[in-house]
């Protein structure tokens, strides 16, 4: 039984270790007793990135989604839309750190089991005998590992619209900043998780920033990943 035990320890913790997932935090805030209606128009923050760039297209369709989720009415006609949100998005220069990985081993003897013979003899009798150590097991140090890590970021930010086109006067209704370090450098492949990440905060005040894994087989970012 002891040995059963270690042996589904260790399956756990390979199981554990080799469970990608990706890391990501989410603040938002919003300007408070705002009355205004949803109609939103997406546009790129960048002003040299075409509204119909490929890639803004692609991101915009998984914004469309999450707004949607949280009853927004997204708009391709700004003279419909009640707010505008400028989507931002990028991701960093590779950044190198040190990491610690955990080394797993045994760390003490558990218990003893002995079993062994008596050979009777003419004038004397001889024993031989085994004795079987059953082992703890767990962390017995640590070894520096490098890697290569990138920060990408998403940022949704509404304006008054409405109030913008007739006075041309900005204000900010919310805010939603997400941001996610790992190994990827590719955005495409990152960019379901955040949007699924920032999914119930659009629009809201989160009063801090809110820390968030995402286990890569997560169901819920396939909408993402196939619209």
């Amino acid at each position: 039984m002891k040995f059963r035990k270690i042996i589904l320890t260790i399956s756990l913790f390979i199981s554990l270790i080799s469970c990608a997932s990706i890391d990501l935090s989410v603040s938002s805030i919003n300007r408070p007793n705002t009355n205004i209606n949803n109609s939103v128009f997406v546009i790129p923050s960048n002003k040299n990135i075409d509204i119909n760039d490929l890639i803004f297209q692609e991101f915009l369709s998984d914004i469309k989604i999450a707004l949607e989720t949280n009853g927004y009415t997204v708009t391709s006609n700004p003279e419909e839309a009640d707010q505008v949100v400028l989507l931002e998005y990028g991701i960093s220069d590779p950044q190198t750190n040190t990491v610690l990985v955990p080394q797993i081993g045994k760390t003490k003897i558990d218990s003893t089991n002995t079993t062994g013979l008596l050979t009777p003899g003419t004038n004397t009798t001889t024993y031989s005998g085994t004795t079987t150590y059953n082992y703890e097991y767990g962390i017995t140090g640590y070894v520096p590992r490098q890697e290569t890590v990138y920060t990408r970021v998403l940022i949704l930010t509404s304006y008054d619209w409405k109030l913008f086109s007739t006075t041309e006067k900005a204000i900010q209704l919310w805010k939603t900043d997400v941001i996610s370090t790992g190994s990827s450098s590719d955005l495409r492949e990152v960019f379901p998780y955040m949007v699924l990440a920032s999914e119930n905060y659009l629009g809201s005040n989160t009063g801090k920033k809110i820390k968030i894994t995402i286990n890569k087989s997560d169901t819920r970012v396939v909408k993402y990943q196939n619209n």
